[in-house]
């Protein structure tokens, strides 16, 4: 009887033993903790104003004093370029490219258009949008010692790995532009105050003559073309990892004083639908000197 118990309770043993054994060698799995997705990061996004204007336009003073308003308001945000059509500061392939069904107008990132009038641009410009997934900077720009040439690097970063159609154009504008010449006057439908306050112009007679004319953020080129240029801009971009464009603008002639220009890059975006397929992303914009 003896013999039983003992050849039970070293079964049990046994049994109990590779149990254990077991349990221990298969501890409980630890939980797995999911990936956290990255966040892409963020670049701060300028609203870039392309007002067509004109001296001739009578209607077109309220363009300079909305656009006044909004770089004075808004100097982190807001880019402005003054492209003129049909007088002595036209740049041609410029104000073709925009193609305006009339004057005043102006053209907001290439989306859509407005009237430049001050209150219409502050409230397309309280709502545009902040930040973007791209960011665009100046490298250098550097003026050749005969003042003829710049050479112009530009940096474009993306906030995440992606595959894009991008383009670079790059554009030269003269602040405090004056003239001699009547060709420099400006026409204005506000004098004699019959339309209401526009920023002093209803003080001034029409035309206003040139020698009480300064005009801001005048357009004298854009660079290679109103589109950019193909393959300024890689295809296949990896998240924070810069890639740059160079190249080498010739100034035009029409330029009063090289002190006085600014130059802005557009980075351009092919997009279905808004006012032109090539669209403004980004932009920025940097002093020669």
């Amino acid at each position: 009887m003896m013999k039983k118990y003992f050849y039970i309770l070293t079964i049990l043993s046994v049994s109990l033993a590779l149990i254990f054994a077991n349990y221990s060698c298969k501890p409980e799995p630890e939980p797995v903790t999911p990936p956290v997705p990255s966040k892409p990061t963020l670049f701060p996004k300028k609203t870039v104003v392309e007002e067509g204007t004109g001296t001739w336009c009578g209607w077109c003073p309220r363009g300079a004093i909305g656009m006044n308003a909004m770089r004075a308001k808004y100097p982190n945000k807001f880019i402005g370029i003054a492209v003129h059509g049909r007088d002595t500061m036209q740049v041609a392939n410029y104000i073709n490219g925009l193609n305006f069904s009339g004057f005043p107008q102006a053209a907001i990132d290439r989306k859509t258009t407005s009237d430049p009038e001050a209150k219409t641009l502050d409230a397309i410009i309280t709502k545009a949008d902040t930040v973007s997934l791209f960011g665009i900077e100046f490298v250098s720009a550097q003026l050749n010692a005969a003042n003829t040439q710049i050479d112009v690097t530009v940096q474009v970063t993306s906030g995440v790995d992606t595959v894009v159609n991008q383009r670079i154009a790059l554009v030269i504008i003269e602040n405090d532009v004056t003239g001699t010449t009547s060709a420099y006057d400006q026409a204005n439908n506000y004098s004699g105050g019959g339309y209401g306050v526009m920023g002093g112009y209803e003080n001034l007679p029409s035309p206003v003559p040139a020698s009480q004319m300064v005009y801001q953020e005048v357009a004298r080129g854009i660079y290679p073309s109103f589109n950019g240029v193909d393959g300024s801009v890689p295809e296949s971009l990896t998240a924070n990892t810069p890639v740059t464009y160079s190249y080498t603008i010739t100034l035009p002639s029409n330029i009063n004083n090289l002190a006085k220009i600014e130059l802005i890059a557009l980075l351009l975006e092919n997009k279905a639908g808004g006012f032109k397929p090539w669209q403004i992303i980004n932009a920025t914009k940097t002093h020669l000197f």
